[in-house]
C-alpha cells in the first residue's frame, strides 16, 4: 500500500520536538510495511531574516531528511507562515 502523508507540523532537524505525534504516526505506518511518502511543507524564510529560533528552524531546514523508523521526509518550501498577522 502506498500512502502520501501530508504534515505541516512535523519535526524539523533544528526543531526535533515539533510535531512528534506526526512522526510517531509516520513511524507506525512504516512498521506496518506501508510505502510512505511524507511531505512537510515548510515556510520559506531567507537566512538573513531569521532572527528568532522558530524562523531559524524554517530557514535552516534542509529539503529532505531521514528520521528514525526510517521515515524519509521532504520539506518543500511554500509562502505560508503559521503566525497571526
Amino acid at each position: 500500500m502506498k500512502v502520501l502523508f501530508l504534515a505541516s507540523y512535523f519535526p524539523k532537524p533544528d526543531n526535533p520536538v515539533m510535531g512528534t505525534w506526526a512522526l510517531s504516526q509516520a513511524q507506525a505506518l512504516v512498521r506496518q510495511g506501508v510505502e510512505l511518502l511524507t511531505l512537510s511543507f515548510t515556510a520559506w524564510v531567507p537566512g538573513w531574516a531569521a532572527h528568532t529560533a522558530g524562523a531559524k528552524a524554517y530557514a535552516h531546514c534542509p529539503s529532505q531528511a531521514t528520521w528514525p523508523g526510517p521515515v524519509a521526509v521532504q520539506y518543500p518550501r511554500w509562502l505560508y507562515y503559521p503566525v497571526p498577522p
